[in-house]
C-alpha cells in the first residue's frame, strides 16, 4: 500500500489518473489516516485502527471534493484522539445511523439545502421559495405521519400508505375552521398567518416527490443503501384547466376594466395584466423592482427567480401597462398599506376577477397566464428552445444560451405573443413607431420558429 505525503496536488493527479482498482494511499505525515481512490476518480478520506477489542476498523472521513484534505486530515486527527481514548468512531456512526429518526434527518436535510449542500437536477442550490416549500411539506404531511419512524426502517409500504394518506386528506387542517368548530375564539399568531393544509392527490404526488429527495440524500450520508420512496407510484393530478382561450381572455381583460371603474386597485389591476403579456411568474411579478427593468434594451434582468438569474425579452406592450413609479419605492407594485413591501394578495384579487368573467380556474390561478403565454407562443409556431428562453425556464445544451442573452429576435418574439394576448384581452399601449415601421422586426423569426 503506497505511502506518501497526501498533496491537494496528488490528489488532483490522482483523480485525472486514478489506478485501475480501488487503491488506498496512506499519509505519511497523520500515521493511520489516508485516501482511496477508485478507478471512477472518487477519492474517500478514511482513518484505519484498531478498537479495544483488537478489531481493525476503517472509518470515513469524508469525500474529496465536498471537504479539503486540511478539513478531512484535522477531523481524522480528532477521530484518532478519540481512538486512543478507547472509543471506537466506526461504532459510533452505526449507532447513530440506525436510531435516527425521520424527524431529525428531515431537520439535517434542510440545513444541507439551505447550506446549498442539497442542489437540484439543474445542479444549482435550492431558492429560497422551493426551500420555504420545502419546510411546508415537511412540516404539515412528513412529520407528523412518518416523524418518529426510523431513517432506517421505512419500507415501501409505509411510503404507499403514507401517499394514501395524504392524498385522502389525513394531514389537511385550517386551524381557524377548528377553532369554530370548537367553540373558540381564533387569534393569528400574526397577520397573515393562517395556514391551511390541503391533501389530495396533488400534495401526496409532490410531498412523495421530496421525501424520495430527502432519502437520496440518506443515501448519501450512509444512512441507507437504498431509497425506499424512489420509483412510488404517486397519484395524479385532476385535469385542469391550463390556459385560456382567446375567448376567455377578452372576458377576463373585460371585466378587469369594468372592475377598475368599481374601484378594483389598479396596482392588482397592472399586475394581472403584465402576468398575461410576460408569462412570468407570480412571485416574479410580485416581487419585481424597478432596478431590473432594462427598458431601452427591453429586457427584465431578474436578479432571484426558480432558476436563479434569468434574463427575459419583454415587450413594449408589457411595460406600457406598468404602474407609475412611487417615490423612494423600488418595487415596480409596491404594498397599497405599506411602501416598504410589495403587493402579496394578487392571487384573490385575480380569482375575484375570474370568478365575475365566469372562468373556472381550478386551483392553477395566476400560473393559467404562463401556460397562456406558452401555448400562444406555440401556435404561432416558436419552437420550444425559444418559448423557454422567452419563460426563463431551465434548458439544456446550445439554446440554453438563450437564458443569459437576450436578442433582438426573442424580443421580437415576446412582442408578437404579447400582441395577440392584449389583442384578445383588449388591452390597448401605445405601439412604437420602430414596431409600425419595420415589420420584418416582428415576423424576421425564422431561426428560431
Amino acid at each position: 500500500m503506497p505511502t506518501v505525503k497526501l498533496t491537494k496536488r496528488i490528489l488532483d493527479g490522482l483523480q485525472k489518473n486514478p489506478p485501475d482498482v480501488k487503491t488506498p494511499f496512506w499519509d505519511a505525515e497523520l500515521r493511520r489516516f489516508g485516501a482511496v481512490v477508485y478507478p471512477t476518480g472518487a477519492i474517500s478520506f478514511i482513518i484505519q485502527y484498531r478498537n479495544a477489542n483488537g478489531v481493525s476498523r476503517k472509518y470515513k472521513i469524508g469525500i474529496f471534493g465536498s471537504s479539503t484534505l486540511d478539513q478531512a486530515r484535522k477531523e481524522a486527527s480528532t477521530a484518532l484522539g478519540r481512538v486512543d481514548k478507547g472509543e471506537d468512531p466506526q461504532e459510533d456512526k452505526v449507532s447513530r445511523r440506525t436510531g435516527v429518526t425521520i424527524s431529525d434527518f428531515c431537520d439535517t436535510y434542510l440545513a444541507a439545502v439551505k447550506r446549498g449542500a442539497v442542489r437540484t437536477r439543474l445542479g444549482r442550490p435550492k431558492s429560497q421559495r422551493t426551500i420555504t416549500t420545502d419546510v411546508s411539506r415537511i412540516k404539515h404531511h412528513i412529520k407528523p405521519l412518518l416523524g418518529r419512524k426510523r431513517v432506517v426502517d421505512l419500507t415501501r409500504q409505509d411510503v404507499a400508505e403514507f401517499i394514501a394518506k395524504v392524498e385522502s386528506g389525513a394531514t389537511a387542517k385550517d386551524p381557524k375552521a377548528e377553532a369554530i368548530a370548537a367553540g373558540t375564539e381564533w387569534k393569528p399568531e400574526k397577520p397573515r398567518s393562517r395556514t391551511i393544509v390541503e391533501g389530495g392527490p396533488g400534495a401526496a404526488a409532490r410531498t412523495t416527490g421530496l421525501l424520495s429527495g430527502i432519502f437520496t440524500y440518506a443515501v448519501e450520508s450512509g444512512l441507507r443503501s437504498d431509497n425506499p420512496a424512489h420509483g412510488a407510484k404517486r397519484p395524479k393530478d385532476g385535469k385542469r384547466h391550463t390556459f385560456l382561450s382567446s375567448t376567455e381572455l377578452s372576458r377576463l381583460g373585460r371585466q378587469l376594466k369594468i372592475s377598475e371603474g368599481q374601484g378594483f386597485n389598479v396596482t392588482f389591476a397592472a399586475a394581472i395584466r403584465f402576468c398575461a403579456l410576460t408569462g412570468c411568474r407570480l412571485s416574479e411579478v410580485q416581487g419585481l423592482r424597478w432596478s431590473e427593468i432594462d427598458k431601452p434594451n427591453r429586457v427584465l434582468r431578474l436578479s432571484l427567480t426558480k432558476t436563479g438569474q434569468s434574463n427575459r425579452p419583454v415587450s413594449r406592450l408589457a411595460l406600457g401597462v406598468l404602474p407609475e413609479a412611487v417615490e423612494d419605492c423600488d418595487w415596480v407594485f409596491p404594498s397599497p398599506t405599506s411602501r416598504t413591501g410589495h403587493i402579496v394578495g394578487t392571487v384573490k384579487a385575480f380569482h375575484r376577477i375570474a370568478a365575475a368573467s365566469a372562468i373556472k380556474l381550478e386551483g392553477v390561478a395566476l400560473h393559467i397566464f404562463r401556460h397562456t403565454f406558452s401555448t400562444v407562443a406555440s401556435e404561432l409556431g416558436y419552437v420550444e428552445a425559444t418559448r423557454a428562453a422567452m419563460l426563463g425556464q431551465a434548458t439544456h445544451g446550445t439554446n440554453a444560451r438563450y437564458t443569459h442573452a437576450v436578442d433582438h429576435v426573442l424580443i421580437a418574439a415576446a412582442e408578437r405573443v404579447a400582441g395577440q394576448i392584449a389583442d384578445s384581452m383588449g388591452i390597448e399601449t401605445a405601439q412604437s413607431e420602430e414596431n409600425q415601421s419595420s415589420p420584418d422586426f416582428i415576423t424576421g423569426l425564422s431561426g428560431l420558429s
